[in-house]
């Protein structure tokens, strides 16, 4: 009888432990938070990626643009969900090491997220206008001074006085 009962708890044990396994994710479609304006580079990163995974897990990774603040928007908006593994942040650079040294923001980069991977780099190109002799930046450095430099960057553009 008692090996009668310890069979019939292991088989009980055996049972549940099958039904408490964890569940495969996802379970439902994950969003990927981006945090600059569709048709960006960052955006078709985010969304070439999204079908990719979609096609791997047979769930939707599906893409959300919010704008504002040089992504300081999306940040609080990823740190502020649940933690379940169902809100990914495509962050780049300035939401983790610049905004938040510039301006406030109601996010914490090193408590509220935790990085997955990298997934691609972007290349900075200093050019110039073709009537500017500079061949390479020492040349450029070296020529008589203008009376202002303007700088362009892929979200704003700056007039410094030189």
């Amino acid at each position: 009888m008692k090996k009668w009962i310890a069979l019939c708890i292991a088989v009980g044990c055996a049972l549940a432990a099958s039904v408490l396994q964890a569940q495969t994710w996802p379970q439902r479609p994950v969003r990927v938070i981006v945090p600059y304006s569709a048709g960006g580079l960052s955006d078709t990163q985010a969304r070439v990626l999204s079908e990719r995974l979609s096609a791997a897990f047979g769930q939707q990774f599906l893409v959300e643009n919010r704008v504002g603040a040089t992504g300081a928007i999306a940040a609080e908006y990823v740190a502020k969900s649940p933690a379940d593994g169902y809100t990914l942040f495509w962050a780049t650079t300035p939401q983790i090491s610049i905004v938040p040294l510039i301006q406030k923001v109601n996010y914490d980069p090193l408590k509220d997220f935790a990085p997955v991977s990298i997934f691609g780099k972007n290349t900075y190109v200093l050019a110039v206008h073709i009537s500017i002799p500079a061949k390479t930046l020492k040349e450029f450095i070296d020529r008589p001074a203008p009376a202002a430099l303007v700088i362009l960057a892929r979200r704003f553009s700056l007039r410094v006085p030189v």
